[in-house]
């Protein structure tokens, strides 16, 4: 759990707004602040590395499930047009 400087609460992840503004910014920084503090310099390249890794996993994770879903309606747009193209004939 982290403490915030600003409203004085320890938070686990900050919430943000639904249309994302300029405050949403300023408490991720402060989150990354606080996370990061009193590492070393090797501690914190070491975290954002694996922050990095471990956002690229979360990318391709959900790029694989677009894939299993996008190739499913395709198949049936393609069975559709299919079908109403074969009336038109």
């Amino acid at each position: 759990m982290l403490y915030s400087r600003r409203s004085g609460i320890i938070m686990e992840k900050p919430i943000l707004s639904p249309d994302f503004t300029i405050e949403d910014i300023h408490k991720i920084r402060e989150q990354n602040y606080e996370r990061t503090k009193n590492m070393t310099v090797a501690g914190k390249v070491a975290y954002y590395n694996n922050s990095g890794k471990e956002a690229e996993r979360e990318i391709e994770r959900r790029r694989a499930l677009r894939r299993k879903i996008k190739e499913p309606l395709e198949k049936q747009a393609a069975l559709m047009y299919n079908l109403l193209g074969s009336d038109r004939n």
